[in-house]
Order: C-alpha cells, then structure tokens, then sequence
C-alpha cells in the first residue's frame, strides 16, 4: 500500500509562448504529458526548483524574477495514486519568441502544443489538475 502520510513538494512550469504552452514527455512513471518540473532538492525553495527542473529537462535557462507565481491550490488527491501525495507550486512565463526546447534528464519529448487542446479534451496530461492550472496561469497573462 502507498504511505498516503507522507507528501512530497514539486515546483512546475507553466510556460506559454502566443497560443501554445510548453510540455514534456515524462521518460518516468507516470507516463504521459506534463508541464517541466519536479521535486524539490535540498534547500531549494519551489521558485529554484522550476529554474533547475526547467534546464535539466527543457534546457531553458530562466530568470527566476520572470517567474509569477500561479494563484491557486494545486493538491489534488488523486494526483499521484501510486506514490506519496504531492503539493504543487506552480510558476509561469509567457514568451514573445518562441525559445528552443531540448529533451534531457527524465523527459523523452519537450513539446510545444496549443492549450487549447488540453482544455477541451483534445490532449489529455498525466495529472488531473494540469487543466485547472492553465486556466489559472492563463488569467495571470490577461
């Protein structure tokens, strides 16, 4: 049985370039689409955790004073049934240029994809609460 007790903390990137957000192939179970991010490293607080996930599995290299904090709840319960529960500090980035995305550390594939498709159903992400945390992170950009 999964300790469901004991929780981890990730950092996520929400980044948006014009009408596309950017998304990593996870290469690690789960399996499946996500933003760049991960666990949090040390002392590292969320904020250095997005710069660094951002690098290793993107290759991005971010200021993190561009980086605007996702109002919102990001714990949903059933996020990750075959682990420890997780609590998520979301940031996001919105480009004028498309920056150049390469896959590296745990992602298979760094894909830009229209958001649009991931909020009607049309591409579907590996956690529930992706969707919810677009929508947020998009109204941060209005």
């Amino acid at each position: 049985m999964i300790d469901r007790q004991h929780f981890g903390i990730t950092g996520d990137l929400v980044a948006f370039y014009d009408k596309e957000i950017l998304l990593v192939d996870r290469g690690n179970p789960p399996y499946g689409l996500s933003f760049p991010g991960g666990y949090l490293e040390g002392r590292e607080r969320t904020r250095e955790t997005v710069v660094r996930e951002a690098f290793e599995e993107v290759g991005l290299v971010i200021d993190p004073r561009a980086l605007t904090l996702v109002p919102g709840e990001w714990d949903h319960p059933d996020r990750n049934l075959d682990r420890p529960r997780n609590f998520t500090w979301a940031y996001t980035i919105r480009y004028t240029e498309r920056p150049k995305v390469t896959a590296g550390d745990d992602a298979k594939a760094a894909l830009w994809v229209p958001y649009a498709d991931i909020l009607d159903g049309t591409t579907r992400m590996v956690f529930p609460d992706h969707p919810e945390i677009i929508e947020a992170a998009l109204a941060v950009h209005d």
